[in-house]
């Protein structure tokens, strides 16, 4: 039993720095390049197909979704724990900004401190955590997809390999990034492989 998680393609906000969160941003042209190329990748380089979907509400996470796939997003399973981090009053915010929440929220998840409506960075990794626990008690086929945002995989992987907080963003996962998690002896989930765009952008959450 083998679970895929995928970041979407990249959106006018990933493009022109600008910080996303939950606000419901479609794929560019470019995004829909980057899953077409996914596709390719994942399921033609590595033969590599999905017997369930499971995915965020968000747009540019269902469409990467369903081109990676060639399912429609009806068959996908709907997750809101699978959105990106609520960010409150900084979507829409440039993330070049010299201010200090950005620069926090860019450079320093340690001192990050949410708007109103935000997540901290360890709510966000509640979060993540939360659904994998959930999904490991699941009775899964043998091979999922979880389609979702380069925020919600960083607090995965934070679950999963605990790192200091202020290495939150490290290492960058772009566009369209494939981890393969499996299960350990302990029933613990483990990044096996990672599948990675080097086109992508890693930016704009």
């Amino acid at each position: 039993m083998k679970v895929y998680v995928l970041r979407h393609g990249e959106t006018a906000y990933n493009a022109g720095n600008l910080v996303q969160g939950t606000t419901d941003v479609p794929l560019s042209d470019e995004g829909i390049r980057q899953a077409e190329a996914a596709r390719r990748r994942i399921r033609e380089e590595h033969g590599l197909s999905f017997d369930r979907v499971y995915a965020s509400p968000l747009q540019r996470a269902l469409k990467t979704g369903e081109i990676v796939t060639g399912r429609d997003r009806e068959t996908f399973i709907i997750d809101r724990r699978l959105r990106e981090i609520e960010v409150g009053a900084l979507a829409g915010r440039s993330t070049l900004e010299n201010t200090e929440i950005m620069v926090n929220f860019m450079r320093f998840p340690d001192l990050y401190q949410p708007l109103e409506g935000g997540e901290s960075f360890l709510d966000l990794t509640d979060r993540a955590g939360a659904f994998l626990e959930w999904l490991g008690r699941e009775e899964l086929p043998p091979s999922t997809l979880v389609c979702t945002h380069g925020g919600l995989m960083h607090a995965m992987r934070m679950y999963m390999e605990p790192h200091p907080m202020r290495d939150f963003w490290k290492p960058s996962i772009t566009n369209c990034t494939l981890f393969q998690l499996e299960r350990d002896a302990d029933g613990k989930w483990k990044i096996t492989d990672i599948i990675a765009n080097t086109e992508g952008r890693a930016l704009g959450f």
